[in-house]
């Protein structure tokens, strides 16, 4: 290795030609581009360094990995260290360097992340801690997780216990929360326990919530919630039997470590914003977002789950789904088997079909409906279309729909244009002559 033979000093004397045939005999197995000046190389041996235009070495090759982190235009250059396991400490240190190859800081940990306060998030291979962006310790490395919530607050975890400390780390909430939930934007964060859910001020104050249990607002749909539902709102549960619905079940149906969250507790659900403020009294089986943020999905009724050990497969059945908006108003009534948005204000309603979990390693954890008829509702719960189709053909449609294309004999979710197919306008009158084709709307 050419970095054995010659000191990067003596290397960067040497006249180009010469360089470059080192390098060459020595063989570049890749390089990526820093900007018009700068190139990470790798060598044929797995080294990395850094080299200008002109191959002169910036950092010379003797780590296993290089990393750019553009938001400081440092250098993180990773190495191994030897008998780490009798030493007790990381398998690998960091070495940061910047953009002209001046040693910054050689850090006897592993460099996580650079959050968006310019704190490097670093780890001794078990523990996490906090360094400031001039490489000051900020928070001790003695925590399983740690995020940054404010520029002087910190949500920490250890033995699965929340809390929060300050930048000194002083404990402003006592380490002793199952679940802690947001991040101060409206000057609260959301706790939980064995007791029930607090929200929190900066200062640490308790104020008791009404709930069993607060979630993050998340979505059965892969396309959901909106930036404004993600960012502004929490799942509440009032659960008298303080029972979870999986600790009736088979352990099976935990896919491991996680829980889906449709079964994952009984009760009443509901929606408040991360003021603290109820938007949504908890008062359905279960609530869930839309990709639009007028309006949530909702279940009513008591929700059986099975879980079928031959097709792996769970299912949910006796709750109907309907529609309400903002205000809690039903703008589609909650008597449907299973309802997607196919735009604002139009939605697709199913009966007949059966609700099933999908879960498996090629597949999104995601529920869906197998089987039954569709048809399509507006917000107005008048039905464009009638319950009596096996697919609607658009679904996937982003761009303003103008008309409606269902069909029978298809799989939902597909479509066959050479097949026989309806159509109906957006006020739900069905088009019998010179109907429109489906290949010029898809």
């Amino acid at each position: 290795m050419f970095s054995k033979i010659f000191t990067k000093k003596l290397f960067n004397l040497l006249p180009y030609s010469t360089r470059m045939f080192i390098i060459k005999k020595y063989g570049i197995n890749n390089e990526m581009k820093i900007n018009e000046n700068i190139k990470i190389l790798v060598l044929k041996n797995g080294n990395y360094g850094v080299f200008n235009k002109n191959k002169k070495i910036l950092i010379e090759p003797l780590f296993f990995n290089i990393t750019h982190w553009e938001k400081n235009n440092w250098f993180e250059c990773k190495k191994y260290v030897k008998n780490y396991r009798e030493k007790g400490v990381s398998p690998h240190i960091s070495v940061i360097y910047d953009l002209n190859g001046k040693l910054l800081k050689e850090i006897n940990l592993k460099l996580l992340e650079i959050n968006e306060f310019g704190n490097l998030i670093v780890s001794d291979g078990k523990k996490r801690g906090i360094l400031s962006g001039n490489f000051k310790l900020k928070i001790p490395v003695k925590y399983d997780w740690i995020i940054q919530l404010t520029s002087n607050r910190f949500r920490v975890i250890l033995k699965d216990e929340n809390g929060i400390v300050d930048s000194n780390n002083n404990l402003i909430l006592d380490l002793k929360y199952r679940r802690l939930l947001g991040n101060f934007k409206r000057g609260f964060v959301f706790a939980e326990d064995n007791r029930g859910t607090y929200k929190v001020a900066i200062n640490g104050e308790l104020y008791f919530l009404p709930y069993t249990y607060i979630r993050f607002p998340h979505s059965n749909i892969d396309s959901a919630p909106s930036k404004e539902d993600l960012n502004d709102k929490l799942k509440v549960i009032i659960d008298k039997t303080n029972e979870y619905y999986n600790h009736k079940h088979n352990e099976e149906i935990r896919r491991g470590d996680h829980i889906n969250e449709m079964e994952e507790c009984s009760g009443k659900w509901g929606i408040i914003d991360t003021s603290g403020k109820e938007i949504i009294k908890p008062s359905y089986s279960f609530i869930d977002f839309f990709e639009s943020s007028d309006y949530y999905k909702v279940f009513k009724g008591k929700m059986i789950f099975n879980f079928n050990k031959e097709t792996f497969r769970e299912t949910m059945e006796g709750a109907k789904s309907g529609v309400i908006n903002k205000n809690n108003k039903i703008i589609v009534p909650i008597e449907y088997d299973w309802i997607e948005e196919l735009e604002k204000g139009i939605f697709a309603v199913n009966n007949g079909g059966i609700i099933t979990l999908h879960d498996g390693d090629d597949e999104w954890h995601q529920w869906t409906v197998d089987g039954g008829k569709w048809g399509i509702i507006n917000k107005k719960s008048k039905l464009l279309v009638p319950i009596k189709y096996d697919t609607i053909m658009n679904t996937w449609v982003k761009r303003k729909r103008e008309y409606f294309f269902v069909q029978n004999g298809i799989e939902y979710g597909w479509a066959d244009e050479y097949l026989d197919y309806d159509v109906f306008d957006l006020k739900g009158n069905k088009i019998k002559t010179e109907k429109p084709k489906y290949k010029n709307h898809r």
